[in-house]
Parts: C-alpha cells; structure tokens; sequence
C-alpha cells in the first residue's frame, strides 16, 4: 500500500479547474492514453459511476466518494484486471492568482508480498503519468480562461485610459 501526491498551481478559480476536472466530456483532452469515457450519474456527486477505458489494456472503473464543488473530489478506481485499487483526492484551493489543486493517491497493489516488489514502481508511475494530466489540465483551464481574462484587461485598461478606473 502506498501514499503519493502530485500538486500545480492554475492560474483560473476553482470553480473553472473543479468543472474541467470533473468533466468526463473534456477528459480525453487532458489524461493521457485515455480512449472512452462512459459515466452513471453527474461525476460531481457522490455515488456516480464511471469505467475510463486507456490504451489496452488499461480499463478503470471509477467510483465519486465524495464531492463538495468546487473544493474537493474524491473517488475510488478500480483496474479492471484486478492488480490496483487507488483513492484520489482532489483538494483544490483558492490562492492568489488562480487554485492550487493537489491530487492525493491512496492505492494498493494486489498479490501480497510479490505486489509489494512493485508498489514503489506502480506509485512512481502514477505520479509521472498524474503530473503529465494535470500540466495539461492546467494548459487547458488556462487556455479556457485566456480569452476572458484577456478581455477584461483590455476593458480595465481602455477604462484607465479614459480617466475611469472601472471596467464599461
């Protein structure tokens, strides 16, 4: 059994991070090797379901634990061949220029003592293959909010220009 933790700070609110997150529709864009996603019930409550389909022969089902948006995700995966259980948990939090979100990986590898050989490479593993997600949950979120925050300064900023500090 083990404990690993990725972490990165996303310059969009956590409502922006918590929504892309939790959307199994925009999940392909940002998980590596993911081919399908199918879902039973809103993926932000607690009891929903999911099965994630990888490149071969990776297949998860997934369970929501729990969820209180946009602050927190929990839920538990199962590998359908049976070898790793893992519970993540997503912990998003407000922080000066955008959300710090922590991904927290409880898993367990089958087989006894001879899993145990592997526990330290299926922890390491999932720390590169989850720190390569988020850096591109991250590009998305921010490109998502991009547009946005492009406009607003440029509204704040034609405002000071014309003597007003608040946006038209």
């Amino acid at each position: 059994m083990g404990n690993r933790h990725v972490s990165v700070m996303i310059a969009t609110p956590p409502e922006t991070v918590f929504g892309l997150y939790t959307d199994p529709g925009r999940a392909r864009d940002w998980q590596s090797g993911l081919r399908e996603v199918r879902t039973a019930g809103p993926p932000d409550q607690p009891g929903s379901r999911a099965v994630f389909t990888y490149r071969w022969p990776l297949k998860m089902a997934a369970e929501v634990l729990q969820a209180e948006p946009p602050n927190l995700h929990v839920q538990r995966l199962k590998e359908l061949l049976g070898l790793v259980t893992c519970t993540t948990t997503a912990r998003l939090r407000r922080v000066e220029g955008g959300t710090e979100l922590r991904l927290e990986m409880d898993y367990r590898v089958a087989g006894g003592p001879i899993g145990r050989l592997f526990d330290a490479r299926v922890g390491d593993e999932m720390v590169t293959t989850a720190g390569g997600d988020l850096a591109r949950l991250k590009a998305l979120a921010e490109e998502q909010a991009g547009p946005r925050r492009d406009k607003n300064e440029r509204r704040s900023h034609a405002a000071s220009e014309c003597g007003d500090a608040a946006p038209h």
